[in-house]
């Protein structure tokens, strides 16, 4: 559109890199930019300025008039748009591949199309993905896609699926990656309709449980979206595609001509972060958390917020509308919950949760933290029961059949066995002196959320043992131990958790790490628990414990800063990088063992070993029927 009146020059606004400060654009000459009425020469030099300049960028919301969403209307962006369902072939050039046997596509999407396959050296199952060829248009693109993927690859967190390998192979782009059998968040709400409230909360912890830890890692995800989460048939969730949504971004930026805004807009029009349309480069934690935001409002609602919109639509109303309210859309929610969603999708990332932890705290104090939750794993039971009202009659006469008799081969009087009842018992061993307040807290608050536990502290001696919070003048808790780990049976329990010491792992106060005879008792305790498939679990120095015990040798564990170099050393695990602060702490689960790096992970620590112990009181009934 021609220039109306002077407008800008050259010399109004020069690069970020000169001197002497660069001047900034005023507010009409913004309006003017947003409506197109800037010269060829001037809305170019327009561009620059706001690529580097986050202040005018964000001045830019507040034009009136034509508004930024207006101009979106008509920009074709890299939009990671709908995904299909899995119908393609196998590529030719990949039938006959020397370590990967493709098996049949099962996805695709903005990205490229996903195969079931097999590693022939490791008979194992893997899934590959084949990469779209239009991402690797530059000679830079191959090169940052292996390092992408090397940096995504040392990702090691249950709530994250883990990538195995990236190559080129005839021409193709593939990244091998662990097969998750389970289903997009996305297809289930198709299949089952919107989720409860309690249901979404527990999926939204382990997604920010996995997002947490990849931040910690450096990563953000930048596409968090339904489609991007796997629910597993045991409850558990996976996201994936970690480490792709930069490829693009960055192969955009590498693209020649001017940097528009659609060289600049990488997400989900659905589910992206209003900072990421103006600038994807810029986007954080935040926007993950935004983005994290709008999938609970399509769990909950059955709809994503600006459904039904074009592109532009959308992305206007991620920048300038609230989107309609979850009261409207989805009755009867939880006034916390919506509370929680409303300021993960605050279109200021300044307004938004500032931490994962502090959203964690969030849902956490939604509802009545006193009432038995309902856990994933029975929610799923809702399609199971679908099932049985159909076979349910036909099982019945069977079962009356059998009971009776009747059934060749079969008969009433054939003992079942003994099969598990009861409570989740824990047994939390913890050190008779300097025993670490905080810690022990949070591992009690976190089994209190479950109403079928029961917990029995133990020690190297029966008696009084105080907490300390190392808080000057702060009065210590005290817990009476009645038993030493010497006296339990490993048949009564369910789960046993290690705990360490105030001052780490001290031979003054983790005895059972340091003392030869009670590590002989841990040992076999653990062992035993082991066998009958049931979890082990450790915090903190507590992991000194297990690494003595030589429970560790060749196992992943998380490291902790108050566990010496030398307990490490000798101990064989394969260790995670070492924090360098308590709260970058991790946890790791190898088989079922598992170890969290600090007090702060004691609440997934927790619920690892809660779904492991019920894992093996359901197989124990499965065995013994």
């Amino acid at each position: 559109m021609p220039s109306r009146g002077t407008g800008m020059n050259r010399s109004d606004i020069k690069s970020s890199d000169s001197k002497p400060r660069p001047k900034h654009p005023n507010q009409r000459q913004l309006s003017r930019f947003i409506n197109g009425e800037l010269s060829s020469e001037n809305q170019a030099v327009m561009e620059r300025h706001l690529e580097r300049c986050t202040k005018c960028a964000r001045r830019l919301e507040h034009i009136d008039g034509d508004t930024l969403g207006e101009r979106l209307l008509e920009v074709g962006t890299l939009l990671n748009q709908s995904v299909a369902p899995g119908n393609q072939a196998i590529p030719e050039s990949l039938r006959n591949h020397e370590r990967y046997e493709l098996i049949e596509c099962i996805g695709a999407g903005g990205m490229g199309d996903v195969f079931r396959a097999r590693q022939r050296s490791m008979d194992r199952p893997v899934a590959i993905k084949v990469l779209k060829q239009s991402l690797f248009e530059n000679d830079r693109a191959v090169a940052r896609f292996q390092n992408e993927i090397r940096v995504a690859a040392k990702l090691n967190h249950p709530n994250i699926v883990h990538s195995y390998d990236a190559e080129v192979s005839n021409g193709l782009n593939i990244l091998v990656m662990e097969l998750v059998e389970g289903e997009k968040l996305s297809d289930v709400v198709e299949r089952e309709g919107t989720l409860g409230g309690d249901e979404a909360k527990e999926i939204a912890i382990q997604i920010v449980s996995g997002l947490e830890y990849a931040s910690h890692q450096g990563m953000i995800h930048r596409d968090i979206k339904p489609q991007n989460i796997m629910l597993l048939p045991d409850g558990k969730v996976k996201v994936t595609d970690f480490g792709l949504a930069k490829l693009v971004l960055a192969q955009s930026e590498d693209a020649a001509g001017s940097l528009t805004l659609e060289g600049e807009v990488f997400g989900t029009p659905d589910y992206i972060a209003p900072e990421q349309i103006r600038d994807s480069a810029s986007a954080d934690f935040r926007s993950d958390i935004y983005g994290l935001g709008c999938t609970l409002y399509f769990l909950l609602s059955g709809t994503p917020p600006f459904a039904g919109m074009s592109v532009g639509e959308k992305l206007a109303g991620h920048l300038e509308h609230d989107a309609p309210s979850l009261i409207d859309v989805a009755p009867g929610l939880d006034p916390g919950m919506l509370a929680v969603v409303e300021k993960m999708m605050h279109k200021n990332p300044e307004l938004r949760f500032q931490s994962y932890a502090e959203l964690t705290r969030a849902f956490s104090g939604i509802g009545n933290p006193a009432r038995k939750e309902e856990t994933i794993v029975a929610q799923r039971k809702r399609s199971t029961g679908k099932i049985f009202a159909v076979i349910g009659g036909p099982i019945m006469v069977l079962l009356a059949l059998w009971l009776f008799g009747l059934i060749p081969g079969m008969s009433s009087s054939q003992p079942l066995g003994d099969l598990p009842t009861g409570n989740i018992k824990f047994a939390i061993v913890v050190p008779s002196r300097f025993a670490f307040h905080p810690e022990i807290q949070e591992i009690s608050r976190s089994l209190k959320r479950y109403q079928n536990v029961e917990l029995e502290y133990v020690s190297d001696q029966a008696g009084r043992v105080k907490f300390s919070s190392r808080k000057k003048g702060a009065k210590p808790s005290v817990v009476e131990v009645t038993r030493t780990l010497g006296e339990l049976d490993a048949a009564d329990f369910d789960a046993l958790v290690f705990t360490g010491g105030w001052n780490g792992d001290s031979p003054d106060s983790t005895l059972y790490a340091f003392d030869p005879k009670l590590n002989d008792q841990a040992r076999d305790f653990a062992r035993s628990m082991l066998a009958n498939r049931k979890p082990v679990g450790s915090i903190c120095g507590g992991t000194a414990v297990l690494a003595n015990a030589g429970l560790l040798h060749g196992k992943k564990a998380a490291s902790c800063r108050y566990i010496s170099d030398a307990v490490r050393d000798r101990s064989g695990a394969i260790w995670t990088e070492l924090p360098r602060r308590d709260d970058l702490a991790v946890v790791v689960r190898d088989d079922l063992l598992v170890t969290g790096g600090n007090y702060v992970n004691a609440p997934e620590v927790v619920r690892l070993m809660m779904d492991l112990a019920q894992e093996s009181r359901g197989s124990a009934t499965e065995e013994n029927r």
